[in-house]
């Protein structure tokens, strides 16, 4: 076992193995580095907090690489998952302004992030917003999930509970995208929400 972080707050919010052991793991960090070896971006972007992904041995505790994931808002990692390549991708929150490839599915402006690295975490594939386009975080990330075929489930849920929280008075599952055929098409606000992505987040399933 091993301790993970530096100077300031970290969170381990998911873990997942990779079929060679290593252990990947994501969270959220106020630490302007966390020592990272190699990744696409070894310090903090600022804000209350990044989001990070770490890649570490499954021999020893050693990082092998690792990334922050951010705007200079805040921002939180709370999911991570490999598909059948060991792609790595990491659901979260944030309070910025992150992009959307383009030709992807997404909402700009919105609280959710799905972001996909190559195995290494030295390169971005894709990254895309899911949400209500508010310019805030909108609902907390309650499960995520990559499949064999490559589709993309996430689920989040928000509303007025949350609203006493000083970091989630946005909170809401209003306005956010459903399908023609889906079983509840409207939000009041105080529901879950569930959706599946095609491969890649070419589109809304």
């Amino acid at each position: 076992s091993s301790y993970f972080g530096e100077s300031g707050d970290e969170t381990g919010n998911s873990i997942q193995i990779a079929p060679n052991g290593n252990v990947y793991m994501a969270g959220g960090s106020t630490s302007s580095t966390l020592n990272f070896p190699a990744g696409v971006s070894l310090s903090n972007n600022g804000g209350i907090a990044d989001g990070y992904v770490v890649r570490i041995s499954g021999a020893t505790p050693a990082i092998l690489s690792g990334t922050f994931i951010g705007t200079a808002e805040y921002d939180q990692a709370y999911f991570v998952q490999l598909d059948l390549d060991n792609k790595v991708y990491v659901y979260g929150q944030t309070e910025g302004l992150m992009p959307i490839t383009p030709g992807l599915y997404g909402t700009p402006n919105s609280g959710q992030f799905i972001r996909k690295f190559n195995t290494n975490l030295t390169s971005i594939e894709w990254t895309t917003t899911i949400g209500a386009g508010t310019g805030h975080v909108e609902i907390s990330p309650t499960a995520f999930l990559v499949s064999d075929c490559y589709d993309i489930y996430i689920s989040g849920w928000g509303g007025s509970v949350n609203n006493t929280n000083s970091s989630a008075v946005n909170s809401t599952s209003a306005g956010f995208t459903t399908t023609p055929d889906a079983f509840q098409l409207t939000s009041n606000g105080n529901n879950f929400y569930i959706a599946v992505l095609k491969p890649n987040a070419a589109a809304l399933k």
